[in-house]
């Protein structure tokens, strides 16, 4: 018996591992046909096919126990070291049609002791000549996967035939330093399995349960390779277009059970959520009540979607606020004034240089001057309803409702909860910010003024510009003394120009990079003298009116602008001058120093480091700021197509507070060139959103409306969002630093902070309940001080 019985377990453990054993292989037949590996360099012979140019050099090696491709980069010294590449060309490898792969994957691992990140440029070449790049960056120290999107549909859209690939390069332009970078594992990759797995998920969240098991059926088949990748593709893209409709009718059947006498659907959606015309999928919600947290002194909105079911559409739709009275004292209301509710209006997206999954209409100015608007049958349509509490608005929930109307539809009445925390969000923000603002035709001169109160007071940007070296452009003091009260924490003294831009003031960019080059190393090393007695005899008269207003504090000099390394000797020179004659002042930057003066001239001669976000280095940030140093971080996109809500809000909140960075910059919040006539209608509207060639809203972060009016974009709202999220973390950190170090309150508080993420990649509902938990400990914390106090 008992051999029986233990000749029935090992039998039973053999199958068990035999099932697992046939399960795995089946699971790597369905992975291999995801994937196909181009390239893996385990031997010399894998490298005959490659090549190098331009001073660079490869040699196979092992690294971390693995076989790999090691290539050196050459510094930058001349035009034979300007395009270092290691490249393949005519393979058949490479020389196919990758129609159902959208992913170009590398395994690759940066080794310098100079810089903490590198730009990976991989190049492709078709057959027309046609060129598609991109330039991730890589971190240095570890390995890390690299994705090129090769989409055969965006490759398309960019004019190169994906069948055609002639070249495949992997380069650096212009690079400052030596580098080293490792190379393995050269892979082509679908993502057709992960997106079935989502919208599987996505199903499932809508009860279309059958569908949902089609989907999961579909990819078990894949896996196990009963179908090819290209049948699973066009599964997935025939259920992915289905899904709005889906999402719709599921949203107008619960939307019926609440509100039976509906003749349209009202849903709420989180204001860090785009929801496209008629495109694409989108979350919200049917409640019975739409609900909004904030605390005293701060802006936030809820954004009401509906959607059209009708044969004609909606007829000048429109949404009135009832007044919204105080739980508990209905004599208390929230001010009326402070409540405006608008529609979102819809931009065309051009077509540009980065991957954006859909180029055409979506949401971003709010719409002001419209009350109503039509709606297109089977369209979404979103109203922003924004909320402003005051300092002394009283604490508690607020109830009220929306009444949605159509004039072709009757009306639905939404009741509203407004909760106001019983916290204030300062006027003044702790995160500098820096920007410009533009002059077009749309901004004439006479208009600056009224457009930097506006962005102050109601979006927390500070809006003097860091390129202004122009003295009968400059603010008085009475201006800046006038906007500090409004939340002014940054005020540019003057921009100290590039020694090339003071040498070749009527030149191009381009130009006077050229003839700059031209210059021997020897003439570029002095800032000219003229210049050096320019700002010498300003500085000297505008310091001591900053000092005597009680604005010296918030004072800086922005200067030399994405200066290169050949331009620092006579940067650094310049800045030592000034600060001889004037010791206490601030100058930022932000020249290509990765070391943030810890191996470069600006060591002792600048005061604060602004490095792109993606090549921002916590480690050595955290490393000078403890020398009294700062460093900020910038970006020139927050675009409308690429870039989510809540990533925009994140940036400016949790993930600056995260990585405490001291101040934001980006160089304009109006580049409005490409638009001669205002916005003046809606919902549709004929704004060109390209702000600089091939970027959909980067810098242009507000519209032009009716009347010299100015519209506010939902990625403005975003980005002050963001500003008042930083400081629920900065008044936490304050609170709980005053509590014992085994205070419970304190522990969560401390755990809380550290949850935060230093990288991109938040959801709205994850950021909302961050936000809503950083309320709640204020709210405890201060309670119980209170109480020991009292």
């Amino acid at each position: 018996m008992r051999f029986n019985q233990a000749s029935f377990i090992v039998a039973g453990v053999l199958l068990a591992l035999a099932f697992l054993c046939c399960r795995t292989n089946a699971l790597e037949r369905g992975n291999n046909c995801c994937e196909k590996k181009l390239f893996d360099f385990k031997s010399k012979q894998d490298l005959e096919k490659w090549g190098v140019k331009q001073g660079a050099k490869v040699s196979i090696c092992k690294k971390d126990g693995r076989t790999c491709a090691r290539i050196f980069f050459p510094k930058h010294t001349g035009p034979k070291t300007r395009w270092p590449a290691f490249y393949v060309i005519g393979d058949k490898k490479i020389a196919q049609n990758w129609p159902c792969y959208d992913k170009l994957v590398f395994e690759v691992l940066l080794e310098t002791e100079i810089i903490p990140n590198s730009p990976f440029p991989v190049l492709l070449r078709g057959q027309g000549k046609e060129k598609y790049f991109e330039k991730p960056t890589i971190p240095r120290g570890k390995w890390t996967t690299v994705s090129i999107n090769i989409d055969k549909d965006w490759l398309h859209w960019r004019n190169f035939n994906s069948a055609l690939i002639l070249e495949l390069n992997i380069y650096q332009s212009h690079t400052h330093f030596d580098k080293v970078i490792y190379i393995d594992n050269i892979k082509l990759k679908s993502s057709i399995p992960d997106k079935l797995k989502d919208l599987a998920v996505e199903y499932d969240k809508i009860g279309a349960k059958k569908k949902s098991a089609r989907i999961r059926l579909l990819l078990n088949q894949l896996r196990d390779g009963k179908i090819q990748l290209k049948e699973a593709a066009a599964a997935y893209e025939k259920y992915n277009s289905s899904f709005r409709e889906e999402l719709k009718k599921l949203l107008a059947k619960k939307f019926s059970e609440i509100f039976p006498d509906g003749r349209f659907t009202v849903a709420q959606v989180d204001c860090m959520d785009k929801v496209l015309p008629s495109v694409m999928g989108f979350n919200a919600a049917i409640v019975p009540v739409f609900k909004l947290e904030m605390a005293k002194n701060e802006f936030e909105a809820i954004q009401a979607l509906i959607i059209a079911s009708g044969n004609e559409g909606l007829k000048q739709l429109s949404v009135k606020v009832l007044p919204f009275k105080l739980e508990g004292a209905p004599g208390v209301t929230f001010k009326p004034e402070n409540i405006k509710a608008a529609p979102v209006g819809f931009v065309k997206t051009r077509k540009g240089t980065k991957f954006a999954r859909y180029c055409g209409y979506y949401p971003d100015p709010i719409l002001e001057f419209l009350d109503a608007v039509d709606v297109k049958k089977g369209e979404a349509q979103s109203f922003w309803i924004r909320f402003k509490t005051d300092a002394d608005t009283k604490p508690g929930v607020y109830k009220g409702a929306f009444v949605f109307r159509g004039k072709n539809a009757g009306q639905v009445k939404i009741p509203a909860e407004i909760k106001v925390w019983n916290f204030t969000v300062p006027k003044t923000g702790h995160l500098k910010f820096a920007t410009s603002v533009y002059g077009s035709k749309l901004m004439p001169k006479s208009r600056k003024g009224r457009f930097y109160d506006y962005i102050l007071d109601n979006y927390r940007i500070s809006p003097f510009s860091i390129y202004n070296d122009q003295e009968r452009y400059r603010p008085t003091i009475a201006d800046y003394v006038r906007r500090k009260p409004m939340g002014l924490n940054f005020i540019p003294i003057i921009y100290l120009k590039l020694p090339r831009q003071t040498l070749f003031t009527k030149c191009t960019s381009t130009e006077s990079k050229i003839k700059w080059s031209k210059m021997s190393s020897a003439a570029q090393k002095h800032y000219p003298e003229a210049w050096k007695k320019k700002y010498l005899e300003y500085l000297g008269k505008k310091i001591p009116e900053l000092k005597k207003a009680g604005l010296w504090d918030i004072s800086y000099c922005y200067a030399f602008d994405e200066a290169d390394p050949s331009e620092w000797p006579a940067c650094a020179e310049l800045c030592r001058t000034l600060k001889a004659k004037y010791p206490g002042l601030k100058i930022v930057s932000t020249v290509f120093d990765q070391s943030y003066g810890t191996k470069s001239v600006f060591g002792k001669t600048l005061n604060g480091w602004i490095a792109s976000f993606r090549r921002y280095n916590y480690e050595l940030a955290e490393k000078v700021r403890k020398q009294g140093k700062q460093v900020w971080w910038y970006t020139t996109t927050m675009t409308i197509d690429r870039d989510k809500l809540p990533d925009i809000r994140a940036f400016l909140g949790s993930r600056s507070f995260a990585n405490r960075v001291d101040g934001f910059l980006v160089w304009t919040v109006n580049r409005w060139n490409n638009n001669k006539i205002p916005i003046t209608s809606g919902p549709y509207t004929q704004w060109n959103p390209e702000s600089f060639p091939n970027a959909n809203g980067g810098g242009s972060y507000f519209c032009g409306g009716p009347n010299g009016s100015f519209l506010p974009t939902i990625r403005a709202e975003a980005i002050r969002d963001g500003l008042e999220d930083y400081e629920y973390f900065y008044l936490l950190e304050k609170l709980s630093a005053g509590l014992d170090a085994k205070d419970p309150l304190r522990k969560q508080a401390e755990n809380l902070l550290a949850s935060l993420k230093k990288e991109n990649g938040i959801q709205s509902g994850e950021l909302r309940e961050l936000r809503r938990n950083t309320a709640s400990l204020i709210e405890k914390i201060k309670k119980r001080t209170y109480s020991r106090d009292k």
